[in-house]
């Protein structure tokens, strides 16, 4: 059994196979521990033929169904407190969010497809019942301390936020993760903080020719031609609070010159809902109405902008600081 403890939040898996865990670890590895936390949700993680796992789906109604980052199908299924991932072929995984346990039925040679198309969904589930809610987005924190300021990059999968968040990394800005990070409930406290997840980064040949450094960084083969994965992260940030301050949002780059112009509160709550806020519930109540109300309020606090990119990322570091540090 390895045990997490994510900011408070429990987190069991149990496996027979060491290998059906490994994703798990290295996405979590800076919240493993030795010992477990009271109520925590227990995940039972197996091979098997996903297709032969047959839970009951008399409550479930299929909710999403399409193709992730990187190709992957995937058909996502909703219910009162249940929740059920089917990957095709791959793996299958019912959730009782009430009775705080799981099941993952895995096909042999099928691991690679758990990260993205497993684990992030449960933790979207389990952590927004303790009041922590997903925002796909890059995170950079001005300090190492608890409360440092942070600027988000926010935008769509292939708008570039990991590229954006690699360049911004190499001045004052200390990358957290390229792509998740949660915002918590500010409850009665007058503003929302939030923590990052990190996880390899993908970069694709663009990126390496726009940041020459990575060259100089040990990089491995992705699941994509021409794509690499880079670990630029250490685990040890995803304990680190951080109270966000600036949201850019990430408009197509331009042949000129980078483009950064303020974005009025509306469009941006607008922005951030569409990425991040599924709709389950038929109106704005339980944990997906409130993420709308976190979001809102995350939004209100900070200040907000889009970002047109140019050419080339010389110079973008300081323009960012300059709003962030000021």
């Amino acid at each position: 059994m390895i045990c997490f403890d994510i900011h408070g939040s429990g987190l069991e898996i149990s496996t027979d196979w060491p290998r059906l865990v490994a994703d798990a670890r290295s996405l979590l590895r800076g919240f493993e521990c030795s010992e477990g936390t009271s109520e925590p949700f227990r995940l039972n993680m197996c091979y098997g033929r996903p297709d032969r796992f047959q839970p009951d789906q008399s409550k479930l109604t299929q909710f999403w169904s399409g193709r992730l980052a990187g190709g992957l199908e995937m058909t996502y299924y909703s219910g009162p407190a249940l929740r059920m991932v089917d990957l095709p072929g791959r793996a299958r995984m019912h959730l009782d969010l009430e009775a705080r346990r799981g099941q993952t039925v895995v096909a042999p040679g099928s691991e690679w497809a758990l990260a993205d198309g497993c684990i992030i969904p449960m933790l979207c589930d389990i952590l927004a019942a303790a009041g922590q809610y997903i925002l796909h987005a890059a995170c950079l924190a001005a300090g190492t301390e608890d409360g440092a300021p942070a600027v988000l990059i926010a935008g769509a999968s292939g708008t570039g936020k990991t590229t954006t968040s690699l360049a911004l990394s190499r001045g004052k800005l200390r990358m957290l993760a390229d792509d998740t990070c949660f915002v918590i409930d500010p409850g009665e406290r007058p503003n929302a903080q939030g923590w990052a997840l990190p996880a390899s980064c993908k970069v694709l040949e663009k990126t390496l020719s726009l940041l020459p450094w990575l060259m100089d960084i040990p990089r491995k083969p992705g699941r994509e031609p021409g794509e690499y994965t880079v670990e630029v992260n250490d685990p040890d940030l995803a304990r680190q609070m951080v109270r966000p301050r600036v949201i850019i949002f990430l408009d197509p780059p331009n042949d000129l010159q980078h483009k950064i112009s303020p974005m009025d509160k509306l469009s941006a709550v607008k922005a951030i809902t569409r990425e991040n806020v599924r709709a389950f519930e038929p109106s704005a109540s339980g944990p997906n109405g409130r993420a709308f109300q976190v979001f809102a309020a995350l939004v209100s606090q900070c200040e907000t902008y889009s970002l047109s990119a140019g050419p080339a990322l010389d110079g973008l570091p300081e323009q960012i600081e300059q709003l962030a540090l000021d």
